[in-house]
């Protein structure tokens, strides 16, 4: 499964880092420039760890997808 989600514009990295014998969930998120600004980046390295890389994709790309909604207005 690709590491790679979109949401509201915004691009997620769902890039799993094994940590000791578990997966820590970690993203970066980007929303690309426009003609009124340089764009937003953002890396979050550590939200949760989990047995397997599946899991810590999901809780990444979930979490994400709250971080922007809250921080952003999106539903």
């Amino acid at each position: 499964m690709s590491r790679m989600a979109e949401y509201c514009d915004w691009t997620i990295d769902a890039a799993p880092i094994m940590y000791s014998k578990l997966y820590r969930a970690t993203a970066v998120v980007e929303l690309g420039p426009t003609e009124d600004d340089f764009g937003q980046r953002f890396v979050f390295s550590h939200l949760g760890d989990f047995e397997t890389r599946e899991q810590a994709r999901e809780r990444a790309i979930a979490w994400v997808k709250r971080w922007i909604n809250d921080n952003f207005g999106h539903p």
